[in-house]
């Protein structure tokens, strides 16, 4: 029983980061507008001052749209990076699969916000959730090695302590 509820946590965690995405989605135009707003307003605070003479040649419009989309792709890292985990528990190792579930979803997302007032679906958006994805599935690709590498290395080592204990 608990071998199956921990199987079924990466899908749980999907599940979360899922529902995250749609609810930001179900916002209407005004107030998705101004929570990115908030978002661009801080982003352009802190660039302002950290480098004061830069920010003045910032454009408020230029950096609203780099954070909306820059938003898109890391909630999509996070969900392609979460897909592949889900995936690889399984047993599916195949990074081509855990790309094309979240494509799918991406897909969704963009379709439903035609339903929301204010909201369009766009193609680059799909696009841009895609590639988002696929930087999370590549992430989770090399952590998983990088962990797998530490293992054997652990087994190597515990196995030459127990062959030096027999000898």
């Amino acid at each position: 029983m608990e071998k199956n509820i921990s199987n079924l946590m990466p899908w749980f965690l999907v599940a979360v980061n899922t529902t995250a995405l749609f609810y930001l989605s179900s916002q209407p135009a005004e107030q998705s507008k101004e929570l990115s707003s908030k978002i661009t307003n801080t982003i352009v605070q802190v660039i302002g001052e950290v480098y004061p003479d830069y920010q003045n040649s910032l454009s408020f419009e230029q950096t609203h749209r780099q954070v909306r989309k820059g938003a898109h792709f890391v909630l999509y890292l996070m969900l392609g990076y979460l897909v592949a985990n889900a995936k690889r528990k399984e047993g599916d190792d195949k990074i081509v699969h855990s790309i094309l579930i979240c494509a799918l979803i991406a897909m969704l997302d963009e379709a439903y916000q035609i339903t929301i007032p204010g909201r369009s679906g766009e193609l680059t958006d799909v696009f841009i959730d895609t590639l988002g994805a696929s930087t999370g599935v590549g992430l989770s690709q090399i952590t998983n090695s990088e962990k797998e590498k530490i293992l054997t290395k652990e087994r190597l080592h515990n196995f030459s302590i127990r062959k030096n204990n027999f000898v």
